[in-house]
């Protein structure tokens, strides 16, 4: 498997890494210019739907971790049977990874054209990608070091 690639293992591992940092609604306020958004000052983050992540991705055979364009129909109702959650969610969190494959395929290929367009259609900046100035550079370095931290967890995994 080729190291530049972002499969469900890496999606684990990322899930792993932001639980261990802490409460989720703490770690959206620290991301720069969410702290003051006044759509997500009060949101409320269950933790069991990382839980439920977590057991979608568990239902899956090895061959699906690696390679999530094997994911048909018929496995995606075996998936969902073996998580216990309902085949929607299971539709909607492979949606959300294939959008998070996408954003960190660029992310790794040095294109960081990508994380920036979604963080200005997410109000962390102007019209121009990420924001100007000191947030706009810092989510880029964060992006680059979470690339870093894929290639390098796919490396060990190789081995």
């Amino acid at each position: 498997m080729k190291s530049s690639t972002f499969d469900f293992n890496d999606f684990l591992d990322q899930m792993q890494q932001v639980q261990n940092m802490g409460p989720m609604e703490d770690l959206i306020k620290m991301i720069p210019g969410m702290a003051n958004n006044p759509a997500l000052k009060n949101v409320q983050i269950d933790p069991k739907d990382m839980e439920h992540l977590k057991a979608i991705v568990y239902s899956m055979t090895k061959a699906e971790r690696e390679n999530p364009d094997l994911l048909s129909p018929s496995r995606r109702r075996r998936i969902a049977a073996g998580s216990g959650r309902p085949i929607v969610e299971v539709n909607r969190m492979i949606k959300q990874f294939n959008e998070m494959k996408k954003m960190m395929g660029q992310v790794l290929n040095g294109n960081v054209n990508g994380m920036e367009q979604m963080m200005g259609a997410m109000g962390m900046g102007g019209g121009n990608g990420a924001g100007g100035g000191l947030q706009g550079k810092m989510a880029n370095v964060a992006m680059k070091q979470m690339a870093r931290r894929v290639k390098k967890n796919k490396k060990k995994r190789s081995k």
